[in-house]
């Protein structure tokens, strides 16, 4: 139940930053979203979001399953794999397709 519970806080936080960045991309004010994104990333990872694209998915990884329980882990990939496509999109928005794919 307390990890149903943790787990339950955890994405409805995440997703309300999610909706955050979502609306400020669509609203073109890139500069929000991107410290909405650092904020969430730093939050998630322990990292900026330059760092997070320069470490291996081994030290990602690992940084996301420590000291997490197994159900955590999981959910905490989704939400990586969510923030990092709204970073992509963000790069994107602003005209910058090689950073975006990178």
């Amino acid at each position: 139940m307390i990890r149903q519970d943790y787990l339950v806080r955890m994405i409805e936080r995440f997703l309300q930053l999610l909706i955050q960045i979502r609306q400020d991309v669509h609203s073109e004010d890139f500069e929000t979203a991107s410290g909405h994104l650092e904020v969430a990333l730093k939050d998630l990872t322990g990292l900026n979001v330059a760092s997070v694209c320069t470490i291996s998915s081994a030290e990602l990884l690992a940084r996301i399953v420590q000291g997490e329980p197994t159900e955590a882990v999981r959910t905490k990939c989704l939400v990586l794999t969510s923030l990092l496509n709204e970073a992509a999109e963000i790069q994107a928005a602003q005209g910058n397709p090689e950073v975006s794919q990178s």
